[in-house]
């Protein structure tokens, strides 16, 4: 199975409006050739959860299909997260987007960092 490609978002103030994100089209190297293709089912829901880096057992912060995100296209895996307030407290957070599938198929395509600085203006 694919591993998540790892990325460290750029750093955020506590308060401010997160600038959200447009993630897709979504493609797999399921045979770890270098040949990335389209996933063999549609895009059925997404999550973006974030959790601190110490504690990976304590949700800080889940973002949704039906909520937060939503499905532009779910048979290419193109989503949109429009731009919000995350709530995170200043710290360094892990963070991990999961996708399922109609069959249920669970894969996480993207993990990685994000670091909250204090708002500079409280």
């Amino acid at each position: 199975m694919p591993v998540p490609v790892e990325m460290t978002l750029d750093p955020h103030h506590a308060g401010d409006h997160w600038e959200g994100a447009d993630i897709g089209p979504i493609t797999i190297d399921y045979n770890d050739d270098g040949v990335y293709v389209a996933p063999d089912y549609a895009l059925a829901s997404a999550r973006w959860q974030f959790r601190p880096w110490d504690d990976l057992d304590t949700l800080s912060k889940g973002l949704a299909t039906g909520a937060e995100i939503v499905i532009d296209d779910a048979d290419t895996w193109e989503l949109t997260i429009a731009p919000l307030i995350l709530g995170l407290t200043p710290g360094k957070y892990r963070w991990a987007f999961e996708t399922i599938d109609v069959n249920g198929g669970v894969l996480t395509p993207y993990a990685g960092f994000i670091t909250i600085n204090p708002d500079p203006v409280p």
